[in-house]
């Protein structure tokens, strides 16, 4: 039996890295002349992957990764930051950061690496900066690239805009280091790099990471589907691309559980579809009942009417009326705080289920 050959929710490079040479030439130049870059693109495109890929093929070049996903205070983003460049270099850690107690140990089963912090003083916005001169410090060993993943929940600190003036103080005067930052909120990135009150107005060159070409991606999903000596009918592709909005992570997703329900010598089609579905919400199904629990009425009316309506027209007569709500305005309002919830974003003047699945999901509660 053929191993699945799908991967999905985690990072991909090599042979499971599909397409996007020419977003790899961008990266890759800006990379070597030291340029700031912002990635922009929506949830699961692949941004992540793009920048593991990228620096693979670098080979000469680090990567030095932090994630700052629903980062809550400013010890979490020294931590963070301290871990990253622990992975990277150990040596003089302990002694550069004596003022703040750092303490390393490591997982005897994964060996991961956990750092704390045990600092006397309270640890501030300066605290962040003075442990980010330590990648100026490595990039001199031998050079780095900087990822900032999920930049944007900076923003969730009470002294954030503090915290972004000292990163931008420090980072400017680290000229040959390259930074990236990405994030998964646009508009959250936008007001961070966009905007003239932010410390970070224009310090990044934009770099817009889309959708694949779907004719490459599918052959390459084709190609994955025909070593496990399966094929798969030309118009339910299309119709895989439809449901996913063509979110590299999420076709993936479903490829996986089309080739979960399927067997050597079939033919792939929309047969398949329910089955595949259902395999879906029966791993998700916890996670969207846990969803459910913390929804208003209004809210998952309107969660429903975005399901069966899609979100071209969501202040519509027709979708306030499907909703069950007083009028366009409470629509409105309700998809923008899903929005801070990530339950669903905005893509142009379309609001879109920031998990598809979910939305199809509900079409049957």
């Amino acid at each position: 039996m053929s191993k699945n050959p799908f991967r999905y929710g985690s990072v991909v490079s090599g042979t499971d890295f599909c397409g996007r040479d020419q977003k790899i030439k961008e990266l890759t130049q800006f990379i070597e002349s030291g340029q700031n870059v912002v990635l922009q693109g929506e949830r699961r495109i692949g941004k992540t992957s793009l920048v593991y890929e990228t620096v693979r093929r670098m080979k000469k070049r680090r990567l030095l990764l932090v994630d700052l996903m629903e980062v809550k205070t400013i010890e979490d983003v020294c931590t963070r930051i301290l871990r990253a460049i622990v992975q990277i270099e150990q040596k003089s850690i302990l002694k550069t950061l004596a003022h703040l107690r750092p303490t390393l140990s490591i997982n005897p089963v994964t060996g991961d690496i956990s750092v704390g912090l045990g600092a006397t003083q309270d640890l501030n916005a300066q605290s962040v900066a003075d442990i980010l001169k330590l990648v100026a410090v490595n990039h001199a060993r031998k050079p780095l690239m900087v990822f900032f993943d999920e930049f944007q929940d900076i923003l969730k600190l009470d002294n954030s805009k503090e915290l972004l003036a000292l990163l931008r103080g420090e980072i400017q005067y680290q000229g040959d280091v390259p930074y990236v930052f990405a994030g998964s909120i646009r508009n959250h990135m936008d007001d961070i790099f966009n905007h003239p009150d932010s410390p970070f107005f224009k310090s990044a060159i934009s770099l817009d990471v889309g959708p694949l070409s779907q004719q490459d991606f599918v052959e390459f999903l084709e190609m994955k589907f025909s070593a496990g000596k399966r094929l798969v009918e030309p118009d339910f592709m299309a119709e895989i691309f439809k449901l996913t909005y063509g979110v590299t992570g999420d076709v993936q997703q479903f490829c996986e559980a089309l080739w979960s329900v399927s067997n050597e010598g079939v033919t792939i089609d929309s047969n398949l579809l329910g089955k595949a579905l259902k395999l879906i919400f029966s791993r998700e199904g916890k996670s969207y009942e846990i969803i459910l629990a913390g929804l208003t009425a209004n809210y998952l009316n309107i969660l429903k009417a975005l399901s069966a309506l899609g979100g071209l027209q969501a202040t519509s007569a027709e979708f306030v009326s499907e909703a069950q709500v007083a009028n366009g305005s409470t629509v409105r309002k309700a998809l923008t705080a899903m929005e801070a919830r990530k339950l669903v974003f905005k893509y142009e003047e379309n609001w879109r289920f920031t998990n598809p699945f979910f939305g199809l999901w509900l079409q049957q509660i």
